[in-house]
């Protein structure tokens, strides 16, 4: 078994911070060498990345094998290249996950792995908890996949986990020979939708391993919630906790008291995770609701004119 680390995304989900996988979002580790390190028994690692980010690869994971794309063609694209340098096993996963339990991950490799020896393309399914549209849903009786939904609105995704569906994390494990039987004819495009919503050899392994794709600003801040490792500053008017910094930024979490307010000393980036927010700069003053964003001046103040907390994630 070989595994692969898809490191060719934009990160633009986390606007206006670059690329997520290259940074420390979640502990000292940045997302690509924790996932790095998570691979190291499945080694020899290959990192599949932009031609732009070999330099930001071989700073993060030194001496790492990379296949480097010209252009970002989609996770068919990527699949094909793993297929290609590798026709036994492989191992493809993002690298800008998180997972808490990599006991309960490895389990589901090992569980996965006959599967994809007898010719499944298998995928590992998150137990879905909310309707969230930015996921795939798969719906399943035991390993067997009945049907792949790609980001559903939010009724059908609310009738998708009263079924038992499981989230789509993007992880793989599946033999070279079967996928470049399955890709023949695809350029490029989304594993999903050219591969898993199409083939007859489809299945899944439930697995419950702490699993977050990190992929919004609400994901980010849910799992700061859970972090141990950070101390809050108190202030007169709330308290903040820098979770995220790296060259050139820095990302905290401001929590204002009802009816009081934070000044801003320097540009900001202020986006709102629950609460209600009052933005005043200068003569102009606009309120923001839970997931409004704002990008502020130096001198901005915001304000918390409700009776309940306001969670602020700041990006400056």
């Amino acid at each position: 078994m070989r595994a692969f680390i898809l490191a060719g995304g934009g990160g633009t989900r986390l606007a206006p911070l670059p690329a997520k996988q290259f940074l420390a979002l979640t502990g000292p580790e940045t997302l690509i060498q924790q996932t790095a390190r998570r691979l190291a028994r499945y080694a020899p690692l290959t990192v599949i990345a932009h031609r732009d980010q070999s330099e930001q690869v071989a700073a993060q994971l030194p001496g790492v094998s990379m296949i480097l794309e010209d252009a970002p063609r989609g996770t068919a694209a990527a699949a094909s290249l793993a297929a290609q340098a590798e026709p036994g096993l492989v191992l493809l996963l993002p690298s800008d996950h998180v997972i808490a339990d990599e006991g309960a991950f490895h389990q589901a490799v090992a569980t996965a792995r006959p599967l994809a020896e007898r010719g499944f393309i298998v995928t590992f399914g998150i137990p879905a908890t909310v309707p969230e549209t930015g996921y795939g849903y798969i719906a399943h009786d035991g390993h067997t996949v009945t049907r792949f939904v790609e980001k559903p609105p939010v009724e059908t995704a609310r009738a998708l986990i009263a079924g038992g569906a499981l989230w789509n994390s993007g992880m793989f494990l599946f033999r070279g020979d079967i996928m470049l039987e399955e890709l023949r004819g695809v350029a490029e495009g989304s594993l999903d939708r050219v591969v898993m919503e199409k083939t007859a050899r489809a299945a899944v392994v439930p697995c419950d391993i702490g699993w977050s794709d990190i992929g919004s600003w609400p994901s980010l801040w849910r799992f700061t919630q859970s972090r141990r490792d950070l101390s809050p500053v108190e202030e007169s008017w709330g308290r903040y906790t820098v979770f995220a910094r790296g060259e050139g930024f820095q990302v905290k979490e401001i929590v204002i008291n009802p009816l009081s307010h934070f000044p801003s000393r320097h540009r900001k980036h202020w986006i709102v995770m629950a609460g209600h927010a009052r933005v005043i700069c200068g003569d102009e003053v606009f309120d923001l609701d839970v997931n409004g964003s704002a990008e502020v001046a130096s001198g901005a103040r915001l304000e918390n004119p409700g009776t309940e907390p306001l969670h602020i994630i700041e990006v400056g």
